[in-house]
């Protein structure tokens, strides 16, 4: 596991799962960091990814941008959204999709097993 003040990231059975500590704010340089934490756990391997955003308090438009952009998107398969039913956070999520069209498969959960489950056909 390794973290910063924004969020946690570990691997468990071949998928990254980024969660967002409590009140997380992301900007564009917390965004890099949280990228660079993460590269640096995955070693070089790709793998999809589970991003918990139910502690998100707020992510800046750079911030989105660098996350969609390939650099973000570096050694990912596929990802996933984890947010719970509230209307500010699946709100997030699909302005994050339409707005940023990542292009890699992805999806948004509001049940994290349906979203590993998902995720595992992207393993490589």
């Amino acid at each position: 596991m390794i973290s910063n003040n924004a969020i946690e990231i570990k691997i468990e059975d071949g998928v990254v799962l980024g969660i967002f500590l409590d009140g997380a704010s992301i900007d564009f340089n917390v965004a890099k960091d949280c990228i660079r934490i993460r590269l640096l756990l995955q070693d070089k391997k790709i793998m999809p990814l589970l991003l918990d955003i139910r502690n998100l308090k707020e992510l800046s438009k750079p911030a989105r941008d660098l996350l969609a952009s390939s650099e973000g998107l570096k050694a990912i398969s596929a990802g996933a959204l984890l947010t719970d039913k509230s209307f500010f956070l699946h709100t997030l999520g699909s302005i994050f999709f339409r707005l940023s069209k990542p292009k890699i498969p992805h999806k948004m959960f509001h049940d994290r097993k349906q979203a590993i489950a998902w995720l595992k056909k992207f393993k490589k």
